[in-house]
This record gives structure tokens, C-alpha cells and sequence, in this order.
């Protein structure tokens, strides 16, 4: 990273690093920034943050409990058949396929995300990337 930072690819600060725009088309072409230099993990993360803020807005009281209780796999379970568009449909909906493992798999950090605002340990809100 000395020599990354060196080649002013890289910015030291504190005990840290953070790339520069020099490094921007190398990560690019490696599919880790978008077109506009913006980490695709970082706005992934604001996507999801965003998103169970929303969720927790109008968060239905079972799942409220589940959350309170870090019980990750009925929030994640509430999440694939209730949590529709934005909006949470009524808990008599019995939409979840048993075969759709790999959905609630892919929902696992919507579910801790949504576990960790119902309880307070969330991050400041996250408005903007940049």
C-alpha cells in the first residue's frame, strides 16, 4: 500500500487507506467502481440501509419481536414473504416457497440490517456515497 500511495494511487490517512481517482479505471475494468468512481459495495450498502429504513417505518409488530430477539431467520423469513415493493403485506400471506433457500439467503443483510436498526446499533443514517 507504501508503494500504492507512493505512486499517488492511494491517500494515507491515519492508519488507513483510501484509493484515489488515479486508481479509478483499474477498478473499473475489475467491476469493484461504477462508471462514477463509486465503490458497488458502498452503494450496495446504502441500497440495503435505505431500504430496512424504510422497513422499519411500518415494521409489523411479529417481526418488530423477531428482530428484538436477533431471531435472523424469521426476519429474514418475513422479509421474503411480506416485505413486497416497499411495503409490507399482511401476515396471512403465505407466498414463501420452501424451495427458495437461495432467496433468503441472498435476503441475510437486509435481515441483519433490519435486526440492528430495530435495536439501536445502527450506523448514522446514510444519505449520500460520496
Amino acid at each position: 500500500m507504501d508503494a500504492l500511495a507512493a505512486s499517488g494511487y492511494a491517500k494515507p490517512i491515519d492508519d488507513a487507506f483510501i484509493w484515489t481517482d488515479k486508481i479509478g479505471r483499474a477498478m473499473q475494468m475489475s467491476g469493484w467502481w461504477d462508471e462514477n468512481c463509486l465503490s458497488r459495495e458502498e452503494l450496495e450498502e446504502r441500497d440495503v440501509d435505505l431500504d430496512m429504513r424504510k422497513a422499519l417505518a411500518s415494521i409489523p409488530d411479529d417481526v418488530r419481536h423477531a428482530a428484538l430477539t436477533d431471531n435472523q431467520g424469521a426476519v429474514v423469513q418475513a422479509l421474503a414473504a411480506r416485505w413486497v415493493d416497499g411495503v409490507w403485506l399482511p401476515d396471512t400471506v403465505d407466498t414463501v416457497d420452501e424451495a427458495s433457500w437461495w432467496r433468503w439467503a441472498a435476503l441475510a443483510p437486509e435481515a441483519k440490517r433490519l435486526v440492528e436498526l430495530v435495536q439501536g446499533t445502527d450506523d448514522p443514517l446514510m444519505d449520500d456515497v460520496n
